[in-house]
């Protein structure tokens, strides 16, 4: 995860900044090229294109929840409070303790057109 934290800084810089973040993230660089370059490494690319055409996926993240897309707030309070609201039943104790979303009042004005 550091890795793609690293990666994300510069977004514009992928993918030839993924060395250096692997290196800053004490990542065996040579490890990852072998997989990257390797049949592993195709067959895990084909694997995951193949998924993510079949679900729809054209961005990063795609998110699914029980099998349905998430499309709330990208915060990880907004994330552990979508996954503590989709488990039926006992949910764990890290629910319990997710600060509440912060209410912004807001008032729309919207210019009608005059008719005649």
């Amino acid at each position: 995860m550091d890795m793609i934290v690293c990666q994300n800084k510069n977004a514009g810089a992928i993918p030839g900044n993924w060395e250096q973040c692997a290196k800053d993230s004490g990542l065996d660089t040579t490890k990852i090229k072998t997989c990257y370059e390797g049949d592993e490494g195709k067959a895990l690319l084909k694997t995951s294109t193949e998924a993510s055409a079949k679900v729809g996926a054209r961005g990063s993240p795609t998110i699914f929840l029980n099998d349905k897309s998430y499309s709330g707030g990208r915060t990880s309070n907004d994330f552990l409070r979508a996954v503590c609201n989709a488990i039926s039943g006992t949910k764990p104790e890290a629910c319990a303790s997710i600060p509440a979303p912060k209410i912004v009042n807001a008032i729309i004005i919207k210019r009608q057109e005059m008719r005649r």
